[in-house]
């Protein structure tokens, strides 16, 4: 943080500031989104829906979005 490379809201760094892993699994991972201004915040960063990026190959810009339940 202090280098500058993450940027937190305030002093201390706090779960919220990171990316949120929800909703990822083995075949859905966070990717860096290409048209993020790359704020170095969790902003240039969601998750793709099954089988959107492959190691060494670009990210997917789709993004997952989880089914609600029944009823919701």
């Amino acid at each position: 943080m202090r280098e500058g490379a993450w940027k937190i809201a305030g002093d201390a760094v706090r779960p919220e500031d990171a990316v949120s892993p929800e909703g990822a699994s083995g075949t859905r991972t966070i990717c860096r989104d290409s048209r993020s201004r790359d704020t170095d915040t969790k902003s240039d960063w969601h998750i793709v829906p099954l089988k959107g990026s492959t190691f060494g190959k670009d990210n997917s810009d789709a993004v997952y979005e989880p089914r609600k339940a029944a009823g919701s």
